[in-house]
């Protein structure tokens, strides 16, 4: 297998780590990363691991959020869910968890980043 030279050596370190230990479709978006055979496929890959990543935190985010004790009704952005989601739809879901007020589980994790 031809080796990715268009991914410096410390980047696809971490993208083979992320393979073998994040969530599996986190895990899979990384290996595909660094798989890629080309600049275009690896911009491609690498943004698609963004995405879903993005919809990964979001998970984590409502869930967190929703399994507080304190029951002060939904997140903002809850009652824009409709139609089509887009990647800045689950990236401000994300942050409106991680910087919501309330006491809730994930939150120490999310705003590690």
């Amino acid at each position: 297998m031809t080796t990715n030279t268009y991914m410096a050596e410390d980047d696809k370190r971490l993208f083979e780590l992320g393979s073998w230990v994040y969530p599996q479709p986190v895990a899979i978006s990384c290996g595909r990363s660094v798989r890629s055979r080309s600049p275009e496929s690896l911009v491609d890959a690498i943004l698609k691991a963004a995405e879903i990543l993005t919809r990964y935190l979001a998970t984590i985010g409502l869930a967190s959020f929703a399994s507080r004790e304190e029951a002060n009704g939904p997140l903002p952005i809850c009652s824009d869910l409709n139609g089509p989601l887009s990647f800045g739809t689950f990236l401000t879901i994300a942050q409106q968890a991680a910087k919501s007020d309330l006491n809730q589980r994930a939150k120490q994790y999310m705003q590690a980043g």
